[in-house]
């Protein structure tokens, strides 16, 4: 209870300030509020709606909740806060970025969150964390050379970085890996034969033996997730070889295309979404890519 009444009498006093119009104060004393345990999305709710005097007061209030937020991981809190901001100014740097990087820490939409970092880099924010994050978010996508460009940037400028350097190992392996496996054509006809039988049981063994000495080759790590996909067997692990298929440079289209149906098998909608779209911003006249994204979004609706 005492909690309460100090959190109310902290209102109280901010409410005075901005009565007197002292702003800067105002502000100091909404940030000892928000710090003192005032971060749940419902209590900065009802700090809005008690102090909600002005655009200029919701600003504010908005500002330091958005940097609490960010700072304890509360990204999806971030996100119509951000919105409202770019919207007001969609040429702020500070604001793209934060949105790019809430996106891309919540999964959600990552090409929407790379766009954001270009949008971010292009007014100017500090390179460093723009090289950093979105060498990562392409790392994800599977674009390994535009990553490598990025983190190979970010190392540079910040030499410390230890993170920036072992991701850039781990891509350097991989790239160099493609060109080292080189897998015998006799075996990819053989699996594609397979497949396109719908012999999925028998050449899941093929393929397991083929990974044990390629473990690697986007094909062979797309092709074990297609099949156990379409046996409905273990649909977890066909996901993570769905992952490293598109890690390792697979077609994005293929991957996006069918990962996204086992999404929504798994019952992950948005992330599944999100797959389609993508999917069919590369072919927009795929009719399964087409059909798949209109089941999910009645499923949605």
């Amino acid at each position: 209870m005492e909690d309460t009444n100090t959190d109310q009498t902290r209102i109280e006093e901010v409410r005075d300030l901005l009565d007197k119009e002292e702003y800067g104060t105002a502000l100091s004393k909404l940030k000892e509020l928000l710090e003192s345990g005032k971060t749940e999305w419902n209590q900065y709710l009802q700090l809005k709606g008690e102090l909600s005097a002005s655009i200029q007061v919701n600003n504010l209030i908005d500002e330091w909740a958005l940097y609490i937020f960010i700072e304890t991981n509360q990204f999806k809190h971030t996100l119509p806060i951000l919105e409202r901001f770019i919207e007001l100014a969609p040429h702020n740097a500070r604001w793209n970025y934060y949105y790019a990087l809430s996106l891309h820490m919540l999964k959600k939409d990552m090409q929407k969150a790379l766009h954001y970092y270009n949008v971010a880099f292009d007014n100017g924010f500090e390179e460093y964390w723009i090289r950093y994050n979105r060498g990562m978010l392409l790392r994800e996508l599977g674009d390994l050379d535009n990553a490598r460009i990025d983190l190979q940037q970010a190392a540079t400028l910040n030499p410390e970085d230890k993170t920036a350097q072992k991701m850039l190992y781990e891509i350097q392996q991989i790239i160099d890996s493609k060109h080292l496996e080189q897998l015998p054509q006799k075996d990819v006809d053989k699996v594609q034969e397979m497949v396109s039988n719908s012999e999925y049981q028998k050449a899941t063994v093929q393929i397991q033996d083929l990974l044990s000495k390629f473990p690697n080759n986007a094909l062979l790590n797309y092709f074990y997730g297609f099949c156990l996909h379409m046996m409905q067997k273990d649909l977890d692990t066909a996901l993570s070889y769905y992952n490293d298929a598109l890690l390792n440079g697979f077609d994005e289209f293929w991957v996006k295309y069918n990962r996204g149906s086992l999404l929504y098998d798994l019952g992950d909608l948005q992330a599944a979404l999100d797959d389609l779209e993508r999917a069919l911003s590369l072919k927009p006249d795929h009719i399964g890519a087409i059909q798949v994204l209109e089941q999910i979004k009645r499923s949605l609706e």
